[in-house]
């Protein structure tokens, strides 16, 4: 995660790097000609050098308060990362489903792998919405990396209630924020200047939901977007899960290899011993991905309940996008381009060649590429087939003949 959000990251130091360099420069001293090879360099650093210690010394200031405070704090409750704060996506918007543990002022809780500090205030109030009061939960969840780097977001919060949600990161060199109020999406991402200034705005946008937000800033979204949301969940759920890609395209056989072994594991999953069948269903788990398009394509006739309720189970643990029409989905510009990324070949070739389809035309993506490359060519797509065309030109001069115009 850390290594993530340093990519991300990279632009802010850039840019503020920049902003040190249009600064007032440092005296120079006259004895020096000012043409001297790294004479501006020096001036520079030594600007930052003051900087970086002006913001260091309050940011220290905050992580050492934070540590007095809960360092010691007995936790509450042990979770895992799903069950304290699980975010999903539903027609483009993010939901959040988080513990119901009450807990009226902020108590310290853990989460299962973090090393971080983790808090949790959770009441419930009234709040009026369209003239009407209602009981809404405020969840409160604060997590401090007291130990990050100074480009790592050291110090994060999501706050949700029944109407809105917002997640606000904030670094040495700066700060984030995303809310969803009302179906509308805001980010904003700024950068510390001066000792003493109002930050600055390095990115800013809103959109009527995350999905159409990624499609018209898909470089933004995956540089600080993506960080962001890492600190509070895996982001993988952004994209669709392996249950929901092979569902769409049922033109896809199995391994045969793999499917053997499911047909192997079959009987242990309906065994006499209840240890047995968990074991078996331990193993099913970890045939992952192409596990589960050997269950999709599994002729379940003579199946046990019990054996359909395993792999059913097993295949559900790789959907993210439970209720969806798989038929619906083939025909989703947005999915398909989804499938552009998922690590199976076959999966992209087709999602390509339903793209092409619905554009009546070819299209410039490269169906072998992986990891990094592979979401840069999908970023591509994204602008190309979901962004909103630019607003027309509007004249700067009336045509001839316009009532009104000088004669």
């Amino acid at each position: 995660m850390g290594t993530q959000f340093n990519r991300a990251i990279a632009p802010l130091t850039l840019l503020l790097t920049a902003g040190i360099a249009s600064a007032d420069p440092a005296p120079r001293d006259p004895a020096v000609p000012a043409t001297q090879p790294g004479i501006a360099l020096v001036a520079q650093v030594e600007v930052h050098r003051v900087f970086d210690e002006r913001w260091r010394q309050v940011h220290d200031a905050q992580r050492r308060s934070v540590r007095t405070q809960w360092a010691s704090a007995p936790i509450a409750q042990t979770f895992t990362p799903e069950a304290l704060a699980q975010l999903s996506l539903s027609n483009g918007l993010l939901h959040v489903r988080t513990t119901d543990l009450p807990a009226a002022v902020a108590v310290r809780v853990a989460v299962e792998g973090s090393k971080a500090i983790w808090t949790l205030s959770r009441t419930e109030g009234v709040a009026g919405f369209f003239g009407r009061p209602a009981l809404t939960a405020f969840v409160n969840i604060g997590r401090y990396d007291l130990d990050a780097k100074d480009t790592d977001f050291w110090s994060t919060r999501l706050m949700v209630s029944n109407r809105s949600l917002s997640l606000f990161g904030q670094s040495l060199f700066g700060s984030m924020s995303l809310s969803q109020n009302a179906g509308i999406v805001h980010v904003r991402v700024s950068e510390y200047t001066q000792w003493g200034q109002a930050q600055k705005m390095v990115f800013v946008a809103q959109a009527s939901s995350l999905t159409q937000l990624r499609a018209e800033h898909p470089e933004q979204f995956r540089l600080y977007v993506l960080p962001l949301l890492a600190q509070f969940t895996d982001p993988s759920f952004l994209q669709p899960g392996a249950a929901d890609v092979y569902s769409a395209f049922p033109e896809i056989s199995a391994d045969q290899k793999i499917a053997e072994d499911l047909n192997q594991l079959i009987p242990q999953l309906d065994a006499d011993d209840p240890i047995d069948r968990e074991a078996a269903s331990e193993r099913l788990r970890q045939l992952g991905g192409p596990g589960v398009l050997a269950a999709l394509r599994l002729d379940e006739t003579d199946l046990s309940e019990e054996q359909k309720l395993r792999v059913r189970s097993f295949v559900s643990g790789f959907r993210r996008r439970p209720g969806a029409d798989p038929a619906m989905e083939r025909r989703d510009v947005s999915f398909l381009i989804d499938c552009l990324e998922f690590d199976d070949p076959a999966i992209r070739s087709a999602a390509k060649a339903d793209l092409e389809r619905q554009a009546g035309k070819p299209i410039d993506v490269d169906i072998a590429l992986t990891g990094a490359a592979a979401a840069k060519a999908a970023d591509a797509m994204r602008k190309q087939f979901l962004a909103p065309p630019p607003p027309p030109a509007i004249p700067t001069t009336l045509p001839a003949g316009t009532p009104g115009q000088n004669s």
